[in-house]
């Protein structure tokens, strides 16, 4: 599942996408102008953005290259602009991947699971059922909550194991306190969560930051003020 920003001002078209990407298991919004879509893009964690080229407000390539300044989603830009030039230049302003309208609703779900199957972490699995998750050059067992990296190993609470694995599965992703407060259990909704419970993640996160060192893991644990967390594992941020 991916979190999946609709940025398309023609109001049927970012119907159809959102609810044939979410009947196939992901989760959308949408914006229809370019400033609306790009203060979301900027304020909220998003796995992939469809982006339209052509939008009211603020163009498509403005906006593909200042959310790739700033933010770690990957961008599938959406255009009806099919010259070499036109690809050449959403390339340039960062843009992952390109799409010529019209398009196969087929061909734009295949393009979103493929980037985030590029981001998931490889996992490990074990005969007695355990499953581990690879950090970096580092493998978190979820069972035993043990992080290892080679013969060297430290061991985390169930509340900082849930946190890691979340922010490894998301990897390069910002993860909100919020987040990660209801993937360890700490709340059970978001009505739960106040100023205390923002305080435990942020004391469950230096210890987690803590034992990574400890191991010498190669991924690092980004605090990202204001909003959250997140994993970086060498300059693409994609798990090794």
């Amino acid at each position: 599942m991916a979190s999946v920003l609709i940025v398309e001002d023609e109001p049927r078209t970012a119907d159809v996408l959102k609810r044939y990407l979410e009947q196939n298991g992901h989760v959308c919004a949408v914006s229809h102008d370019g400033h609306a879509g790009l203060g979301k893009a900027l304020t909220e964690a998003y796995d992939v953005i469809l982006l339209d080229r052509m939008l009211p407000g603020v163009d498509g390539l403005l906006i593909c290259q200042t959310v790739k300044s700033q933010r770690d989603s990957f961008i599938i830009l959406l255009t009806a602009k099919a010259g070499e030039q036109d690809r050449v230049e959403g390339l340039e302003q960062g843009a992952d991947d390109y799409i010529v309208k019209p398009f196969s609703l087929r061909e734009v779900l295949a393009r979103v699971n493929r980037l985030v199957v590029a981001r998931a972490p490889r996992q490990v699995w074990h005969s007695d059922g355990g499953q581990s998750v690879q950090v970096g050059d580092s493998l978190l067992d979820t069972a035993t909550h043990v992080l290892r990296r080679g013969s060297v190993e430290v061991t985390l609470t169930a509340t900082e194991c849930h946190m890691l694995a979340l922010l490894v599965k998301k990897a390069g992703v910002v993860c909100t306190k919020l987040q990660l407060a209801c993937a360890a259990g700490l709340v059970a909704a978001e009505t739960e969560f106040d100023d205390a419970a923002a305080h435990r993640v942020t004391s469950h996160m230096s210890h987690v930051r803590q034992k990574m060192s400890e191991v010498d893991c190669s991924c690092l644990l980004r605090t990202v003020h204001a909003v959250g967390y997140r994993v970086q594992c060498g300059a693409s941020d994609l798990p090794e």
